[in-house]
């Protein structure tokens, strides 16, 4: 048995590694199929992850993330399981973006990008004719997310956005809100600062009340109703600064879900792998040493989105973008509309349940 504190990996816990592409060195029976990718990612974050905690296994879970969304693409796959596995993927991401910020040796940038790469294969998905019969349920979250994390990108690109997408209420909110953010943050760079005027804060109000009113009235449980809110407010704070939303109304917001909880969309997937290992305390063990920076270079069907610049401290450490500017109008005194949504949020918990 190794003397203890020495590395060593738990055969029954390792995990494959992101690998970089090599062609026809690739081997079948390298490629895991996709119940096993979902059952990784199960794994991933059900156990680790809510074990260990999302900041002591980001680096890890990250890795073999990618690795995961490397093997479906790897397969061709695009069906339910592969959309399934780029949604948590795709929330994980932004979760990232606010967990990991301003902590060590974490790069903004490269995080934004893996979630724009995920966030692209899903729009790929769901336009892939395999899926056709069955439209699949959550589009239109990640097409928010989508427009949201593309802010800067001044072109539309309607083409490949299903007419029910296009229409809803939700989805036209989004688009509002980026045309006033575009034209008062005019012109856009990649590095310049965005900023919303009093315009656009009132339509991010009503963007706030579409998703608590649009979420509170469906039938899925009142975990699944806070995740995209939330996961909207953590890509804005991103987007905008922490000015834009401080942490009390971080977690007002995200009403005492877990990080599992919101990486599976409220209805924790990995629910089935938490205890498997037994209270193993090596479990850890298997991803306790370092991963090799891969440099985060994109393969195998990854879009090279934007090329890398140094700017992220310069852009969260700007004026805020929901205050007063030469380039804004003064901001309203009603407060913002993320203090909007914690009122609301707020005033629904604290209304009787029905008997």
């Amino acid at each position: 048995m190794p003397p203890p504190n020495q590395k060593r990996v738990s055969h029954p816990h390792a995990v494959k590694a992101y690998e970089r592409a090599a062609g026809d060195k690739t081997l079948p029976s390298d490629l895991r199929p996709p119940h096993i990718l979902k059952k990784t990612l199960d794994y991933l974050f059900g156990t680790l992850v809510r074990k260990e905690g999302f900041k002591e296994t980001f680096g890890f879970v990250r890795d073999r993330t990618r690795s995961v969304r490397n093997d479906f693409t790897m397969q061709h796959e695009r069906a339910s399981v592969a959309i399934e596995c780029h949604e948590r993927c795709a929330r994980f991401h932004v979760v990232a973006l606010h967990e990991m910020r301003g902590t060590r040796d974490f790069e903004v940038f490269l995080e934004e990008q893996q979630l724009m790469n995920t966030l692209q294969s899903l729009k790929e998905f769901y336009t892939d004719p395999i899926n056709a019969d069955n439209p699949p349920p959550n589009q239109l979250e990640f097409r928010v997310y989508h427009r949201l994390i593309h802010i800067r990108d001044q072109k539309e690109r309607h083409d490949d956005v299903p007419k029910e997408i296009l229409d809803h209420p939700i989805f036209r909110l989004v688009t509002r809100f980026r045309h006033a953010v575009q034209a008062t943050s005019s012109p856009i760079t990649k590095s310049s600062k965005l900023r919303v005027d009093e315009q656009g804060m009132r339509i991010f109000g009503e963007l706030v009340g579409a998703l608590m009113q649009g979420n509170s009235s469906s039938t899925e449980s009142n975990r699944t109703s806070k995740v995209m809110p939330y996961l909207v407010a953590c890509i804005l704070q991103h987007l905008f600064g922490s000015e834009t939303i401080d942490e009390a109304e971080m977690e007002t917001i995200r009403g005492g879900l877990d990080v599992v909880e919101i990486i599976d969309g409220g209805m924790s997937e990995a629910s089935e792998v938490r205890g498997e290992t037994n209270g193993d305390d090596d479990m850890g063990e298997a991803f306790m040493g370092e991963v090799e920076d891969e440099g985060d270079q994109l393969d195998e069907g990854e879009e090279d989105l934007y090329e890398y610049q140094e700017h992220e401290q310069e852009r969260h450490t700007a004026v805020p973008a929901f205050s007063a500017s030469q380039a804004s109008a003064p901001a309203p005194t009603v407060g913002s509309a993320f203090s909007n949504l914690t009122l609301q949020h707020q005033q629904q918990e604290d209304q009787p349940s029905p008997i």
